[in-house]
């Protein structure tokens, strides 16, 4: 079986290693985190999801089409409810077995040969045919250049909400 490496354990990389598992591929991920889900793991480190936060979209649209949410799910699901989803998606379509957990994709570079993908991690390197990247479009966070902002002078600063897990505090 050809392998593809996939750089992220988040939706987008459970999908792809789903995806490619029914087509015959054989998917490895690597994920920097201590568990799957992306922004919806928890894990502070690697996520800017608020303890508290519920998804902005029902559980109808968070769902992948091969497993829904159960019947007694909230409309709008909680991101630890969105992390059980995607343990119980890995699970039911068996990708834990292929995850790499704790394993940061420190390079990818192109080489020729007929494994030209090569993935660098801290405890070494992989070559694969194909590689999928899912690294997610929220990894890093940044505050805009806003003119004044340097000169705020507020109680609390200014901060970016991922830097805050808990809402509570902006309260009043």
């Amino acid at each position: 079986m050809t392998e593809v490496g996939i750089i992220g354990a988040g939706p987008a990389g459970l999908a792809a290693a789903r995806y490619l598992a029914s087509e015959g591929f054989e998917p490895v991920l690597f994920e920097q985190g201590a568990t799957i889900g992306g922004q919806w793991s928890g894990d502070r480190g690697r996520s800017g999801v608020w303890p508290s936060r519920r998804t902005n979209t029902s559980r109808i649209l968070t769902a992948f089409s091969d497993l829904p949410h159960g019947n007694s799910s909230q409309v709008y699901p909680s991101n630890q409810m969105i992390r059980d989803y995607l343990c119980a998606y890995a699970e039911r379509f068996s990708l834990t077995s292929r995850m790499h957990l704790r394993t940061p994709v420190v390079a990818l570079e192109r080489r020729s040969g007929v494994r030209p993908w090569l993935i660098r991690t801290p405890s070494g390197e992989r070559a694969f045919a194909h590689v999928v990247v899912a690294t997610g479009a929220f990894q890093r966070w940044t505050l805009p250049d806003v003119p004044g902002l340097a000169s705020f002078s507020g109680a609390g600063g200014v901060a970016h909400t991922y830097q805050d897990a808990v809402a509570d505090s902006f309260r009043g």
